[in-house]
């Protein structure tokens, strides 16, 4: 049993419908399309959380008229698509991808028109939808719910550099072998990739970096193993929009965190950081940071940072707020 199954009233599930396209929605949307969804919304007037783009085809479809509605948006979409298609090297991706942003940049455009009150988990899309909304509707900055209660970080060193996520998406491989290519090849300090799926592309790279290696598909505890461990995660992005969780999961797990702009703006992290954006200044960060001791005092610092803003309880208080304006009853929230 999963632990939402012991908190919730009740859980359903509804599968996605794979290849489902349309001409007019995004197929993060139409692939989600579910008539029993809708039955399930319809059986009460209850406060009603849409968690992403992907969730809101019952209020696009005009389901939901004359209910508390919020969206919660994990990025913006059209952008993070943008990005996708400017790193893919295969064409009939890059089309998807190019094809998706289109509708979906649409699709947003026609949810903004409509009565919900909207919710980010980064500041820096906070403002970027408080500028589409012009103060016509609600809109709020609400951080990621994180499953860490405290810093577990190591004190003093570890011996190597790790980047980690899912291999399979193209920009966290092309993060890897711009790290490989522009960082680790020229200098002698050990570095792991590790993550779901890496590409032969990807291996290959890491074969003519004789310090370098690939753990592929780690567990969980394995993962945290070699974050705990290392010495410096280090987690460039080429991606703007949203809240890098690696990111968030490295400091409350790992020591010293390397990343860029793009990797910390918006998420209020940007003092727990070490940012670099140009491969020299990375580089020189990497060799200083090699032979400097995490102290308690950096632990506990990072501790209160990180409880001042990714804190489960006052983020609970905000969402609440939005669902229940007139009158908060936080036991009738349910998971559909």
């Amino acid at each position: 049993m999963h632990n939402i199954e012991l908190l919730c009233t009740s859980v359903h599930y509804y599968p996605r419908k794979k290849w489902k396209i349309s001409f007019r929605l995004p197929y993060i949307v139409s692939s989600r399309i579910n008539k029993d969804l809708i039955d399930n919304l319809c059986k009460d007037s209850y406060p009603v959380l849409l968690e992403g783009i992907q969730c809101t085809w019952p209020l696009w479809k005009g389901a939901l008229e004359n209910r508390s509605v919020s969206i919660r948006l994990h990025n913006i979409e059209h952008l993070y698509y943008l990005k996708l298609a400017q790193h893919e090297r295969n064409f009939f991706k890059y089309i998807f991808f190019k094809r998706e942003a289109f509708l979906l940049k649409q699709y947003t455009q026609q949810l903004l028109k409509l009565n919900c009150s909207w919710l980010t988990v980064s500041m820096k899309d906070s403002r970027w939808l408080a500028n589409k909304l012009q103060h016509t509707k609600q809109e709020a900055f609400v951080p990621v719910f994180v499953p860490y209660h405290d810093v577990k970080s190591l004190l003093g060193t570890g011996n190597y550099c790790l980047y980690h996520g899912n291999l399979s998406v193209n920009e966290n491989e092309r993060a890897a072998i711009w790290l490989l290519e522009e960082i680790f090849s020229k200098t002698p300090i050990p570095f792991i990739i590790a993550g779901l799926n890496p590409s032969k592309r990807l291996i290959t790279a890491v074969s003519n970096v004789s310090h370098a290696k690939v753990i592929a598909n780690p567990t969980m505890e394995e993962m945290d193993t070699l974050i705990s461990e290392a010495h410096i995660n280090i987690l460039p992005s080429l991606n703007e929009t949203g809240v890098k969780l690696k990111v968030l999961h490295a400091l409350y797990m790992g020591r010293y965190c390397i990343t860029n702009n793009a990797g910390s703006e918006g998420s209020g992290l940007t003092d727990l950081c070490i940012i670099a954006n140009e491969p020299n200044q990375m580089k020189q960060h990497i060799i200083t940071l090699m032979d400097t001791e995490f102290t308690n005092e950096m632990k506990d610092f990072r501790e209160k940072t990180l409880h001042a803003l990714y804190n489960n309880n006052k983020s609970a208080e905000i969402l609440i707020s939005y669902l229940f304006p007139h009158d908060p009853k936080p036991g009738l929230l349910q998971s559909l």
